[in-house]
């Protein structure tokens, strides 16, 4: 029946002579396909960026297919952009129904260290149809391996390629050209098992798995194994080849209860290790020697990545191991290129709730060369203890820094960080797990609480003026005294002081006659305690002035002018502070319009000015942290003004004596 679909039997192309047919034919080396153009839906194209951490794709196609793909942990060694696109035709497509359903995955040929699973879900289920696989853009066009399970194809890849399943004829099937490659000839011949249906012949399988060592694998590892630096295309081509060679061991073996596959080709899957581990650390020593031994930094970081790409593929491979003499602390102890972190700058003043700046610094070394930058390290800063915060990531900048912000969280009563600094190739691989890392872990236990704390200064003065003044033609030499004195004290040595100062002065002139006085008299201390400071004042300013005789027209006045002032100044640190402020202020007469009045002043919080007669300023509250001065003055001017300019008004009108007095108490506690 040549024009008859494949059935779901085991009764066409199952038998062990007919796959090995298609084997024995590469000694012949058969013919090769002619390229193929692959039409694509490019509408339905779909990509992502996935690294070691692995990641999902999913399109469907126009007729309803459905494509996804499922990316392992540990299949790439790179951060990858992966693309996925129906396949709509493939020219010279050996079956006559055409692609039943097919997909193109890139970047073509990425090797893939975990098997990753496609799964195609054609509308029309998958009875029949029969997977193949291409590279390029058709090229190599063969039958590959998929398991069919309720409706659904699956696909165990190892590398990047289209696949697809096609509803080919016996006859179609037949005159299928055999791939020149061990490799491919074997995949084609497991295909065609796989599409027979029923149950698997161990002994078959296991000899197309033995001619593909034989025939295709073995010989690629020994050349790579001989000099892999000869050609990095040589390794890969093997390292593909050993993937898909124990894929299919592994997951053919799965059919059978009790699992012989492994049995049966054991000397071959442990020489095959063996020499892969090998090649591996043959291609690390290469790479690693050429770049301790360049002088070019680019070039060595060349060498560096190959390097270290051939020991992310030993762990990938499980390869890892001291019995291969491919144990991974040995490796990247010899490793050309180090990371350190050199300085580790964070608060520790902090609490639980609080926000620090973490700032970091590090670089990397090729060899025993300088110091360098660029490309910048990339940091994470975890957080230990649980709690599910998420990790903080970034790159140094310029300069070889790296500066984040880092909260505590409110719940935590430790803070612990793990602070990871890696090399990280631009696009290329992530070196995670320690493995071109280093890492340092920064503790923190809550900081004592800050004890609220003051720092005052005080100080106090006055000053008095005594004068007379007469006009006249030719101008009288005036008369006047001053006296003044001021002082300060602060902690540590709080105390107190005393102001007494007088001035006075007589006199006379053109017909006028007079005389005037001023005093101050008080005292003002500090007292500085452990949870507070208390200032006070305690003045009395008096002055006089009067006239006996006064000019028939000239200008004269006898004045007595006095002033004392007091305050201090508070530094309030760690929290608040409360304060307490008491002035009383009183004056035997008013002050004249003339005089500036007394003034009471806190900072901002109090601000009582040109006072003028008796009264009373009495404050309480509270001092938020900062830095705040308070101040107090009194003054007391009289006098007597004769012949004042009309333009004066009542500017002189003053009492001829005026005493006032102000007891200050200005108290801060914690």
């Amino acid at each position: 029946m040549p024009d008859a679909r494949l059935p779901r039997s085991r009764h066409v192309v199952t038998s062990l002579t007919a796959a090995l047919v298609l084997l024995v034919a590469t000694a012949c080396g058969g013919p090769t396909p002619p390229p193929s153009n692959v039409s694509t839906d490019a509408s339905r194209a779909v990509s992502a960026e996935i690294g070691r951490d692995g990641g999902e794709l999913e399109t469907t196609a126009a007729d309803g297919t459905r494509y996804h793909l499922e990316v392992p942990p540990g299949a790439l060694l790179a951060r990858t952009t992966l693309t996925m696109v129906p396949v709509t035709a493939i020219a010279d497509f050996p079956a006559a129904a055409g692609v039943a359903a097919g997909v193109d995955l890139g970047p073509d040929g990425l090797t893939l260290f975990v098997p990753t699973i496609l799964t195609v879900e054609p509308n029309a289920g998958v009875d029949g149809l029969v997977g193949f696989a291409y590279e390029g853009d058709g090229e190599g066009l063969h039958l590959e391996p998929s398991f069919a399970d309720g409706g659904v194809a699956t696909f165990r890849l190892s590398s990047f390629s289209g696949y697809g399943l096609g509803a080919f004829t016996f006859a179609e099937i037949q005159s299928l050209p055999v791939p020149s490659d061990a490799g491919v000839a074997a995949r084609q011949a497991l295909a065609l098992l796989v599409a027979g249906g029923g149950d698997l012949d161990a002994e078959a399988v296991a000899l197309i798995l033995l001619v593909w060592y034989v025939d295709g694998l073995a010989p690629l590892l020994a050349l790579a194994e001989v000099d892999p630096g000869l050609s990095d295309a040589v390794y890969l081509r093997a390292e593909t080849e050993f993937l898909q060679w124990f894929d299919a061991l592994f997951s053919f073996d799965l059919y059978f209860a009790p699992p012989v596959l492994g049995d049966l080709l054991a000397s071959e899957r442990d020489a095959a290790r063996s020499s892969l581990a090998a090649a591996l650390r043959r291609g690390f020593e290469v790479h690693n020697d050429a770049c301790l031994a360049t002088a070019d930094a680019g070039t060595a970081l060349g060498h560096a990545y190959q390097a270290a790409r051939f020991a992310l593929a030993a762990t990938s491979l499980n390869l890892d191991e001291p019995a291969l003499f491919l144990d991974r602390e040995y490796l990247w102890s010899q490793y050309c290129l180090t990371v350190a972190i050199d300085t580790v700058d964070f608060p520790d003043t902090l609490r639980p709730g609080d926000t620090g700046v973490l700032e970091l610094t590090g670089a990397y070394r090729l060899g025993d060369g300088p110091v360098s930058f660029d490309p910048p390290l990339r940091y994470r800063v975890a957080f230990q203890g649980g709690g599910g915060f998420a990790d903080l990531t970034g790159t140094a900048n310029a300069f070889g820094a790296y500066v984040v912000d880092v909260t505590w969280p409110a719940l935590a009563d430790t803070l612990t960080l793990l602070v990871e600094a890696c090399f990280d190739w631009e696009g290329g691989l992530v070196l995670s797990d320690a493995d071109v890392c280093t890492e340092t872990t920064i503790e923190r236990t809550p900081a004592e609480e800050e004890e609220p704390s003051l720092t005052v200064f005080a100080s106090a003065g006055g000053v008095v003026n005594a004068y007379l003044n007469v006009s006249s033609n030719p101008p009288a030499t005036p008369y006047s005294v001053l006296d003044q004195d001021s002082a300060s004290l602060g902690p540590p040595n709080p105390g107190s002081f005393d102001l007494d100062l007088s001035a006075s002065g007589s006199g006379s002139a053109a017909g006028a006659a007079g005389s005037s006085r001023a005093t101050v008299v008080g005292d003002a201390g500090l007292v500085v305690g452990a949870s507070g400071a208390t200032f006070t004042m305690s003045v009395d300013v008096f002055a006089r002035g009067s006239m006996s005789s006064t000019p028939p027209s000239d200008e004269a006045a006898a004045v007595g002018f006095g002033s004392a002032s007091g305050g201090m100044t508070v530094v309030v640190e760690g929290t608040s502070a409360s304060y307490t402020l008491n002035v009383v202020i009183t004056y035997d007469a008013p002050l004249a319009p003339g005089s500036d009045g007394a003034r009471v002043t806190l900072g901002n919080i109090v601000d009582e000015k040109d006072i003028r007669s008796s009264t009373s300023v009495v404050r309480s509250g509270i001092l938020p942290p900062g830095t705040y001065s308070f101040g107090a003055e009194l003054v007391a001017e009289a006098g007597f003004y004769a012949n004042p300019s009309p333009d004066y008004g009542d500017l002189f009108n003053w009492p001829e004596t005026l005493n006032a007095t102000m007891e200050v108490t200005f108290s801060v506690s914690q």
